[in-house]
């Protein structure tokens, strides 16, 4: 029989954090990608005033946003080249996994939104799903830029992490490209000391 418990939004914190725990230390390299994106993701909901619940249910969103990447294979996230064909589109399936998860605990609807369209793009380039501008409210473009500058500043198996500056050009070349929004990219770059943050 389907049983069903209630808990409230601070009561899941540690469940989620306990989840982030798994995800990132499947990777060396990302061993501090989801704690790294919710710490940014706390400072955001701060600058921007949400109120205590959207604060929370982004903070579990953030724990949670890469639950997908525990079917991928540790040989293509470790891997130290560049992914071929067939890899990348392995990894580009995390996305669909953690929405497919999230998406059968009930209450969770915001929260599986905002996890899983951190890929997603403005211009209907990303995924899993191409959505577009019209159809990715704020906190999912809000998550993707935070996911963005985090995976530029840490080290992966091909590259040294970028700089703040560093990473900061590539973020403003996307906005002009159509991809992330402008706001609130101009808002982590600029207005925030997201680099500050461990």
């Amino acid at each position: 029989p389907r049983i069903i418990y209630d808990f409230s939004w601070k009561d899941i914190i540690p469940i989620s954090e306990t989840f982030m725990s798994i995800i990132d230390s499947k990777s060396r390299f990302t061993y501090r990608h989801s704690k790294g994106i919710t710490e940014k993701i706390d400072i955001m909901s701060d600058y921007y005033g949400f109120n205590t619940e959207k604060k929370l249910k982004l903070h579990i969103a953030a724990n949670l946003h890469d639950l997908g990447k525990l079917y991928i294979p540790n040989s293509i996230l470790e891997k130290p080249d560049k992914l071929d064909s067939f890899e990348f589109s392995e990894i580009k399936k995390h996305t669909y996994f953690t929405k497919l998860a999230l998406d059968k605990i009930p209450g969770f609807k915001d929260i599986s939104g905002w996890a899983a369209n951190h890929h997603e793009k403005l211009n209907g380039k990303g995924y899993p799903e191409s959505l577009t501008a019209e159809e990715l409210d704020f906190e999912s473009r809000l998550m993707g830029v935070i996911d963005i500058y985090q995976a530029l500043t840490e080290e992966r198996p091909y590259r040294k992490g970028l700089t703040h500056g560093e990473a900061s050009k590539i973020l403003y070349s996307m906005v002009n490209g159509g991809f992330i929004d402008k706001r609130i990219t101009k808002d982590v770059v600029d207005e925030c000391n997201l680099c500050g943050t461990k």
